[in-house]
Formats: C-alpha cells, structure tokens, sequence
C-alpha cells in the first residue's frame, strides 16, 4: 500500500506541474470563451487537493509504519528479557514501556482503559474518584503513558500514567526519575508492603503500618503529592529497574519499567545491567535504519 500511495503522490504531483505549466503557456493564446479558460483555476484547485490529500497519506503512512516496526521491535524486547532472564511461573514480573506524551494524548487512552476499562472493578474496590483524581488534566505537560506490557504473572495489572516532574520538584516514580534526569539506568528496592492497609489519606502517623508506607514510597521516588498514584497501583513490587531507549537523535523513545516481587537470587540490577547498554544500542541502530 504504501508502496502505491508513494507511486500515485509523484504522478499526481508531476501531472498538476505539467498542467500548470501548460496553463501558462497556452492560456493568452486561447479565446476568452474557451473551456480551458473558463475552468482552469478550478482544474488548478482540484487537482492540487488532491495531491495535498495523496501526500497527507503518504506521510500518516510513513510515520505509522515507522511506529510499528519500533512498537513490534520493542514488544518482542520485553518478551526477550522476560523468558531469557525472568521467566518462572512462580515470579510475579512486569515489563512495561512507558512513552512520554502530551497529557491532551492521553486522554483517550485514561478514559477507555481506566476509568471505562476497569470501571466494575473500581466499583467494587470504591476507588471511582481516585481513578477520576488521578486524570492527566494538563494538556501540555508531558506524562508517561503505557504503552505495552509483558508479564509472567495473572495478577490484575494496573494501567498507570505518571506526570513527569521537572528540577526543583520531588520525584513521581522511577520511571520519572529515570527520565527526567536522562539516566541510562535507576534501580530500586524496598520492603515488600504485602497486606499493609492502604489508607485514603498520606499517613502521617508514627505506627507501624505508616512508617512502612511512608518508606516504602521514598525507596520507590514516590512523593507523597502524588500519593494518589501510588493508591491506584495493583501491583507494589520489590524491586523496579527503568532504563531509557532512545531514538537516533538521542532523545528518549521511552522508559522500559521492570518491576517484581521476587529477588531471583539476584537483583534485577546484577540481572540485566550487561545487557542494558547492548538492547540500548540495538534499538538506536533501529531508528537510524528507519530514516
């Protein structure tokens, strides 16, 4: 198809020349009242939405096949990881790509897949105004959206869109932090929360079930403003690595997430930190090879 498309933009394009020239040259030599000086600027004009409308295609084309291949590339990626280095029935494991996006991109996705999405099971949680609470409602400001996930476990997963902070202010997660400072890796690890009540409110309190939330939260570079985000997770993990992959002008094409509650004998750091640089460079020579 896109093949065709790019076959019709130049002819269209070469004919509407031809004929624009043609026009020019033949026109002071027609009779007023000839059909070609009668119609020729709205020949003109249709002929030029109609290469206008082929190159619009032509470039959602070219764009939406560049994305397919980097989404396919970077799903079969997380598949990779997960059965070469994490995959056992009895690990609870996630790999999660997180793309930065403008809040107004998120919209549709939030709506149908978590507030539409998941809406009995909030019913039934009584959790329907912290998924509303958690809306991405700046429109401008850059928030990590999922995009895709793996994972070994059947456990419910959450569906999460972080905000991204900037300097000055505190951390929403790893992933922020990994992207906001442009690291090539963060890790971290805490004390698992297992039964621990989530109460509706930061707990501020000196007891035992508070004092675990509020580490639990620090360890994770979870400030306790977005202590609604951290309400909304399914999913609290032990440990979670983010690393950045980047596109061939280095900025950042997303934030892979892998998070679990089980330690393998070894941290995902020690896991997977010899061949973090590798997938890195593999997906830049991707992109270069798209352009």
């Amino acid at each position: 198809m896109k093949k065709i498309v790019t076959c019709l933009y130049f002819i269209s394009g070469s004919l509407l020349t031809y004929f624009l020239w043609m026009l020019q040259e033949v026109k002071g030599k027609l009779p007023e009242e000839s059909f070609l000086v009668e119609y020729g600027f709205r020949i003109g004009f249709a002929a030029s939405a109609v290469v206008f409308v082929i190159g619009l295609y032509y470039s959602y084309l070219y764009y939406n096949s560049e994305k397919k291949i980097l989404d396919k590339w970077a799903h079969m990626l997380l598949k990779h990881i997960l059965n070469q280095y994490l995959a056992n029935d009895n690990y609870n494991t996630r790999l999660t790509i997180f793309k930065p996006k403008k809040g107004w991109k998120t919209w549709g996705k939030y709506i149908c897949d978590v507030i539409l999405g998941n809406f009995f099971d909030n019913c039934r949680k009584k959790r329907i105004l912290l998924s509303l609470s958690s809306f991405p409602i700046h429109a401008r400001t850059i928030y990590l959206q999922q995009t895709d996930r793996v994972a070994s476990s059947k456990n419910p997963s959450s569906m999460t869109i972080f905000k991204t902070t900037v300097r000055g202010e505190d951390y929403n997660g790893i992933a922020d932090k990994c992207h906001r400072e442009d690291l090539d890796k963060v890790f971290a690890e805490a004390n698992p929360l297992g039964n621990s009540e989530i109460p509706k409110k930061y707990p501020e309190g000196n007891d035992e079930n508070s004092r675990r939330i509020r580490n639990y939260m620090s360890a994770m570079c979870i400030d306790r403003e977005y202590y609604d985000v951290f309400r909304g997770m399914n999913f609290r993990t032990k440990q979670v690595l983010a690393f950045p992959l980047r596109k061939s002008d280095d900025s950042i094409w997303g934030i892979v997430v892998v998070d679990t509650d089980d330690n393998f004998g070894d941290s995902l750091e020690n896991l997977l930190k010899e061949h973090i640089g590798d997938y890195q460079v593999m997906f830049r020579s991707m992109c270069e090879s798209l352009k």
